[in-house]
């Protein structure tokens, strides 16, 4: 039986505590830099023992040199891929911004849920489609002007740009708003800057306002610290020439 050299012990110690490493990050025993570090130790264990094969010991000159640069290589790539593959991927996590995002989109999901929900079946889709057949749009504006859209259920034939919404005159008292724009496919019409006003405080009423083929209603829901919940209802009024 041949007898195992310093090196050759150190190269088997440094194999073995590779795959210990990947089978305990892998358990989610060990993570981060402790174990990106003590990979790093068992590439330096493992690499005496290749440089103490035949092969590369023996050479002279510069072929020993271009052995020694070859093995050293060889251990750098494999304890390089073994390193890739143990660190965490932030794309597939996402960063702390993105799921505090989330964190705050769901809160105003569940916020606008139930204001809905303390209003009764009044605000249900099933009965919101039977007011406005046409379909509705529930969406809050907040003080900067920024859109969030809640439930939309609308006319499919109709494009919307949301980027014009917005309030043009906001007070403690009253408010301004600016509506999407609104083309229909297919005809030459768009419904452009059309806007609602009123006082700021919730209501049961909707007020109208003829849009070409389209009666519009609209009524705030209710309005918030940071903003004001607006409920939009289409229903048909006179047909539009097509072109």
């Amino acid at each position: 039986m041949p007898r195992l050299s310093a090196a050759d012990i150190l190269g088997l110690l440094g194999i073995a505590s590779g795959f210990v490493l990947v089978v305990l990050d892998k358990a989610g025993k060990l993570r981060g830099s402790l174990l990106l570090f003590l990979l790093a130790l068992a590439a330096a264990l493992t690499l005496p023992a290749l440089l103490n094969f035949s092969w590369v010991h023996d050479a002279q000159g510069l072929a020993k040199f271009s052995r020694v640069l070859l093995a050293v290589c060889l251990v750098g790539a494999i304890y390089s891929l073994l390193a890739v593959w143990v660190s965490p991927d932030t794309r597939k996590h996402g960063a702390p911004k993105d799921s505090s995002q989330e964190s705050k989109v769901n809160e105003k999901l569940d916020a606008i849920t139930k204001i809905l929900e303390a209003q009764g079946d009044a605000f249900s889709q099933k009965e919101l489609l039977k007011k406005y057949p046409l379909g509705y749009i529930i969406f809050e504006v907040n003080y900067q002007n920024s859109v969030f859209p809640y439930d939309r259920q609308l006319l499919e034939q109709y494009d919307l740009d949301w980027s014009v919404v917005g309030f043009t005159k906001i007070t403690e008292e009253s408010y301004d708003l600016r509506l999407p724009d609104m083309q229909r496919r297919g005809y030459p019409t768009t419904i452009k800057n059309v806007h609602i006003s009123g006082r700021k405080q919730a209501s049961k009423y909707a007020n109208g306002v003829a849009l070409g083929e389209l009666m519009m209603l609209s009524q705030i829901i209710a309005v918030r610290e940071t903003g004001i919940v607006f409920l939009v209802g289409f229903g048909r009024s006179i047909e539009l020439p097509k072109r």
